[in-house]
Protein backbone atom coordinates (compact mmCIF):
# COMPACT_ATOMS: atom_id res chain seq x y z
CA UNK A 1 0.00 0.00 0.00
CA UNK A 2 1.91 3.20 -0.85
CA UNK A 3 1.41 6.76 0.11
CA UNK A 4 -0.19 9.34 -2.07
CA UNK A 5 1.42 12.12 -2.80
CA UNK A 6 0.32 15.75 -1.86
CA UNK A 7 -1.94 17.42 -4.56
CA UNK A 8 -0.62 20.54 -3.76
CA UNK A 9 3.56 19.11 -3.89
CA UNK A 10 5.34 22.68 -5.25
CA UNK A 11 8.11 21.60 -8.09
CA UNK A 12 11.52 22.61 -8.28
CA UNK A 13 11.92 25.06 -10.83
CA UNK A 14 14.01 22.61 -13.06
CA UNK A 15 11.69 20.12 -12.94
CA UNK A 16 11.23 20.54 -16.92
CA UNK A 17 14.56 19.47 -17.23
CA UNK A 18 13.26 16.16 -16.11
CA UNK A 19 12.06 16.12 -19.82
CA UNK A 20 14.73 16.44 -21.49
CA UNK A 21 16.92 13.87 -23.76
CA UNK A 22 19.08 12.44 -20.56
CA UNK A 23 18.17 9.59 -18.59
CA UNK A 24 17.21 10.63 -15.37
CA UNK A 25 19.14 9.19 -12.51
CA UNK A 26 17.36 9.96 -8.76
CA UNK A 27 19.09 9.15 -5.77
CA UNK A 28 17.83 9.21 -2.28
CA UNK A 29 18.48 8.39 1.35
CA UNK A 30 15.11 7.87 2.67
CA UNK A 31 13.95 10.27 5.59
CA UNK A 32 15.57 8.56 8.50
CA UNK A 33 19.41 7.30 7.23
CA UNK A 34 20.25 10.90 5.84
CA UNK A 35 22.09 12.20 8.60
CA UNK A 36 25.49 11.80 6.61
CA UNK A 37 24.71 12.10 2.99
CA UNK A 38 28.60 10.64 2.52
CA UNK A 39 26.60 7.30 2.84
CA UNK A 40 25.11 7.40 -0.58
CA UNK A 41 24.01 10.73 -2.22
CA UNK A 42 27.83 12.07 -2.46
CA UNK A 43 29.30 9.10 -3.94
CA UNK A 44 26.68 8.68 -6.24
CA UNK A 45 26.93 12.71 -7.34
CA UNK A 46 30.46 12.22 -8.06
CA UNK A 47 30.34 9.12 -9.74
CA UNK A 48 27.75 10.10 -12.20
CA UNK A 49 29.07 14.35 -12.74
CA UNK A 50 30.65 13.29 -16.08
CA UNK A 51 28.21 11.33 -17.35
CA UNK A 52 25.49 12.36 -19.68
CA UNK A 53 22.57 11.72 -17.57
CA UNK A 54 20.60 13.95 -15.11
CA UNK A 55 21.20 13.37 -11.76
CA UNK A 56 18.28 14.20 -9.06
CA UNK A 57 18.97 13.61 -5.56
CA UNK A 58 16.03 14.26 -2.84
CA UNK A 59 17.24 15.03 0.46
CA UNK A 60 14.66 13.67 2.91
CA UNK A 61 13.62 16.81 4.56
CA UNK A 62 17.85 17.97 4.93
CA UNK A 63 18.67 21.64 3.95
CA UNK A 64 20.02 20.96 0.14
CA UNK A 65 22.60 23.50 1.28
CA UNK A 66 24.17 20.35 3.19
CA UNK A 67 24.64 18.54 0.12
CA UNK A 68 27.77 20.52 -0.89
CA UNK A 69 28.77 21.41 -4.52
CA UNK A 70 26.42 19.79 -6.71
CA UNK A 71 27.96 18.47 -10.39
CA UNK A 72 26.38 20.59 -13.31
CA UNK A 73 24.20 17.69 -13.93
CA UNK A 74 23.03 17.38 -10.90
CA UNK A 75 19.52 18.72 -9.09
CA UNK A 76 18.40 18.44 -5.25
CA UNK A 77 15.31 19.02 -3.39
CA UNK A 78 14.13 18.33 -0.20
CA UNK A 79 11.32 16.23 -0.74
CA UNK A 80 10.09 15.21 -4.57
CA UNK A 81 6.27 14.17 -5.31
CA UNK A 82 7.41 10.35 -6.54
CA UNK A 83 4.36 9.88 -8.13
CA UNK A 84 5.63 12.47 -10.64
CA UNK A 85 9.22 11.75 -10.66
CA UNK A 86 9.50 8.33 -10.88
CA UNK A 87 7.60 7.99 -14.29
CA UNK A 88 10.75 10.57 -15.92
CA UNK A 89 13.29 8.15 -14.24
CA UNK A 90 15.67 5.70 -15.59
CA UNK A 91 17.39 3.90 -12.54
CA UNK A 92 16.72 4.55 -8.53
CA UNK A 93 19.74 4.56 -6.81
CA UNK A 94 18.43 3.91 -3.27
CA UNK A 95 19.72 2.87 0.37
CA UNK A 96 16.94 0.00 0.20
CA UNK A 97 14.35 1.40 2.54
CA UNK A 98 11.32 -0.73 1.69
CA UNK A 99 8.77 1.95 0.86
CA UNK A 100 10.90 3.93 -1.72
CA UNK A 101 11.77 0.30 -3.20
CA UNK A 102 7.82 -0.72 -3.84
CA UNK A 103 7.26 2.90 -5.12
CA UNK A 104 9.91 2.51 -7.45
CA UNK A 105 8.58 -0.70 -8.52
CA UNK A 106 5.48 0.16 -8.93
CA UNK A 107 6.65 2.62 -11.67
CA UNK A 108 8.54 -0.17 -13.31
CA UNK A 109 11.76 1.99 -12.58
CA UNK A 110 14.90 -0.27 -12.09
CA UNK A 111 16.64 -0.22 -9.23
CA UNK A 112 20.44 0.04 -7.67
CA UNK A 113 20.46 -0.92 -3.97
CA UNK A 114 22.90 0.01 -1.13
CA UNK A 115 21.94 -0.45 2.14
CA UNK A 116 23.35 -2.05 5.42
CA UNK A 117 20.80 -1.31 8.57
CA UNK A 118 17.17 -2.43 9.72
CA UNK A 119 15.35 -4.75 6.73
CA UNK A 120 18.09 -2.76 4.01
CA UNK A 121 19.74 -5.63 3.39
CA UNK A 122 17.56 -8.09 2.79
CA UNK A 123 15.18 -5.52 -0.05
CA UNK A 124 18.60 -5.06 -1.37
CA UNK A 125 19.39 -8.96 -1.78
CA UNK A 126 15.49 -9.03 -2.84
CA UNK A 127 16.06 -6.37 -5.81
CA UNK A 128 19.12 -8.51 -7.15
CA UNK A 129 17.37 -12.00 -6.92
CA UNK A 130 14.00 -10.55 -8.70
CA UNK A 131 16.16 -9.01 -11.61
CA UNK A 132 14.72 -5.21 -10.83
CA UNK A 133 18.56 -4.13 -10.12
CA UNK A 134 21.52 -4.44 -8.25
CA UNK A 135 22.84 -4.34 -4.37
CA UNK A 136 26.06 -2.77 -3.99
CA UNK A 137 26.00 -5.17 -0.76
CA UNK A 138 26.85 -2.09 1.64
CA UNK A 139 25.31 1.47 2.97
CA UNK A 140 28.88 3.05 2.02
CA UNK A 141 29.10 2.09 -1.78
CA UNK A 142 32.50 3.56 -3.45
CA UNK A 143 31.61 6.26 -6.41
CA UNK A 144 33.23 3.81 -8.25
CA UNK A 145 30.80 0.68 -7.62
CA UNK A 146 27.82 3.50 -7.95
CA UNK A 147 28.90 4.24 -11.61
CA UNK A 148 29.76 0.73 -12.46
CA UNK A 149 26.13 -0.32 -11.39
CA UNK A 150 24.60 3.04 -12.93
CA UNK A 151 26.27 1.82 -15.74
CA UNK A 152 25.32 -1.48 -15.96
CA UNK A 153 21.11 -1.07 -15.40
CA UNK A 154 21.16 1.36 -18.07
CA UNK A 155 22.52 -0.43 -20.68
CA UNK A 156 21.11 -3.80 -19.70
CA UNK A 157 16.94 -3.02 -20.68
CA UNK A 158 16.82 -6.49 -18.88
CA UNK A 159 16.51 -5.14 -15.52
CA UNK A 160 13.66 -2.38 -17.02
CA UNK A 161 11.43 -4.86 -18.58
CA UNK A 162 11.68 -7.27 -15.10
CA UNK A 163 10.81 -3.84 -13.36
CA UNK A 164 7.98 -3.37 -15.34
CA UNK A 165 6.82 -6.81 -15.28
CA UNK A 166 6.68 -6.38 -11.17
CA UNK A 167 4.97 -2.95 -12.09
CA UNK A 168 2.08 -4.86 -13.87
CA UNK A 169 2.20 -7.35 -11.11
CA UNK A 170 2.14 -4.53 -8.28
CA UNK A 171 -1.21 -2.82 -10.41
CA UNK A 172 -3.24 -5.92 -10.19
CA UNK A 173 -3.08 -6.33 -6.36
CA UNK A 174 -6.58 -4.37 -4.57
CA UNK A 175 -5.15 -3.64 -1.59
CA UNK A 176 -7.76 -2.37 0.10
CA UNK A 177 -10.35 -4.82 -1.08
CA UNK A 178 -7.57 -7.62 0.69
CA UNK A 179 -7.35 -5.59 3.55
CA UNK A 180 -10.89 -5.29 4.12
CA UNK A 181 -11.34 -9.13 3.47
CA UNK A 182 -8.66 -10.20 5.89
CA UNK A 183 -10.35 -7.73 8.42
CA UNK A 184 -14.00 -9.13 7.64
CA UNK A 185 -12.24 -13.02 7.99
CA UNK A 186 -10.63 -11.69 11.56
CA UNK A 187 -13.88 -10.20 13.13
CA UNK A 188 -15.88 -12.97 11.90
CA UNK A 189 -13.26 -16.03 14.11
CA UNK A 190 -13.49 -13.63 17.11
CA UNK A 191 -17.40 -13.70 16.99
CA UNK A 192 -17.47 -17.19 16.13
CA UNK A 193 -14.77 -18.36 19.12
CA UNK A 194 -16.98 -15.68 21.25
CA UNK A 195 -20.59 -17.67 20.37
CA UNK A 196 -19.00 -21.34 20.73
CA UNK A 197 -15.96 -21.05 23.20
CA UNK A 198 -14.50 -23.89 23.40
CA UNK A 199 -13.73 -25.77 26.80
Amino acid sequence: MLPGSPATAELPEWWHELDGDRPVVHVSQGTIDNKDFDRLIRPTLDALADRDVLVVAATGGRPVWELGELPANARAAEFLPYDRLLPKTDVFVTNAGFGGTQYALSHGVPIVAAGDTEDKPEVAMRVQWSGVGLTLKTGTPTPAAVGSAVDRVLADRTFRDRARELAARIAEYDTFGIIESELESAVASARLRLESPVG
